[in-house]
């Protein structure tokens, strides 16, 4: 009951204060509302009349709000996007990035090819082709993927051996792995059924770091130029023209 009450409780909060925005501002623009905080776009000088409301909001309720600015918004959904705050700098980044545009993720996150997020970020804020990002970049960590499997299924990598055999590796349950020009392929066996993992590409395994010049990895950078268009596409399609209302 007291969860209850509390999620209800802030949830009539954001809708008292996002009315009462809209009273004071009817230029208002919602770009995100969500369980603990609001983001919106408004006319520079209605902001001391959003502020207002907040410093009222706050003596009635005790709760504090705090503000921040950003200067580029790119929105996939409320839980997908990259705020560019006011003051961010390239060379003193000051940028907030989360779900799958999260480049440094926490460590109960997948971490996998931490280098597509990079490239969409360099992207959208500074406008640098992903191509040029990814073929560019030297950590080989940032290029690895991780296969996680459970009890009800068993991971294999199938590959050719040195005498050219057809060879079907039992491996980990968690296994690390990029993927490159030459290589095997990954699957999950269900016992009933097999399942392929990044069909259609070849992998390394990399489970042990081997250390030698970056073009030996033989990186497959097709893989990660594709799946960094595919979230930049997941907001161009969507993105409103949120700098064009007013």
């Amino acid at each position: 009951m007291y969860t209850f009450k509390t999620t209800v409780a802030g949830q009539l909060f954001i809708c008292m204060w996002a009315e009462r925005w809209v009273k004071v501002c009817p230029r208002l623009k919602f770009i995100q509302t969500n369980t603990d905080g609001q983001t919106i776009y408004i006319p520079r000088e209605d902001i001391d009349k959003i502020r207002a409301v907040n410093e009222q909001l706050t003596a009635e309720t005790g709760l504090t709000i705090e503000e921040v600015v950003y200067k580029k918004m790119i929105v996939r959904d409320v839980n997908n996007y990259i705020g560019v705050y006011e003051d961010n700098e390239k060379d003193h980044e000051h940028i907030k990035l989360k779900g799958d545009y999260e480049v440094d993720k926490e460590f109960h996150k997948d971490p996998s090819m931490r280098i597509v997020p990079f490239a969409v970020k360099n992207y959208f804020v500074y406008g640098i082709p992903v191509e040029e990002t990814i073929k560019n970049h030297k950590n080989i960590f940032d290029f690895c993927l991780r296969l996680k499997t459970n009890a009800k299924s068993t991971p294999y990598f199938r590959h050719l051996n040195e005498n050219s055999e057809i060879v079907n590796d039992k491996l980990d349950r968690t296994t690390r792995y990029y993927v490159s020009n030459r290589g095997g392929n990954l699957y999950k066996d269900f016992g009933d059924r097999q399942t392929g993992v990044n069909v259609g590409f070849s992998v390394t395994i990399f489970n042990q770091y081997v250390e030698k010049p970056f073009e030996e990895y033989d990186i497959d950078y097709r893989f990660y130029i594709v799946e960094a268009k595919k979230l930049i596409t997941s907001i161009e399609t969507k993105q409103l023209t949120l700098f064009d209302l007013f």
